[in-house]
């Protein structure tokens, strides 16, 4: 029974991703076409990383898909955070709802963003897809 609750935590986890990712696009083409925004570079890690994540966590548990699986959930909060500043910027300030709470996630996600992203590829230091033995 533990895992299925662990199964479902993961792939829970990754639909919440999922819809930021594409809220955070959506918002980027609509700040787009008033010309102002830029994408994240983020956004094109977020599938990949987290559904090779829930896959893993959903079926192991093991902590390096818990690893995946939060590095594509922050930097998907992190775009999803820029797009919505700077949706706020474009609409005037204030002009959005909890503006106050998410806008400063930008500037405070990018350091999680890149130590999660270091933190993976410090597992795989020879490039292949196996973690170092030692």
């Amino acid at each position: 029974m533990r895992s299925r609750r662990i199964g479902w935590l993961a792939w829970s986890l990754w639909g919440l991703t999922m819809a930021l990712e594409i809220t955070a696009i959506w918002l980027w083409l609509g700040n787009r076409s008033r010309g102002g925004g830029y994408v994240a570079p983020q956004v094109f890690i977020v599938p990949g990383f987290a559904t090779v994540g829930a896959v893993i966590a959903a079926r192991r548990a093991n902590t390096v898909g818990w690893l995946f699986l939060g590095l594509g959930f922050v930097a998907a909060l992190q775009a999803f955070s820029m797009a919505y500043g700077a949706k706020d910027r474009l609409s005037g300030p204030g002009a959005l709802p909890a503006i106050s709470v998410i806008g400063p996630l930008e500037g405070w996600l990018w350091p999680l963003n890149y130590t999660l992203f270091f933190l993976i590829m410090l597992l795989f230091p020879d490039g292949r897809l196996e973690p170092s033995r030692g």
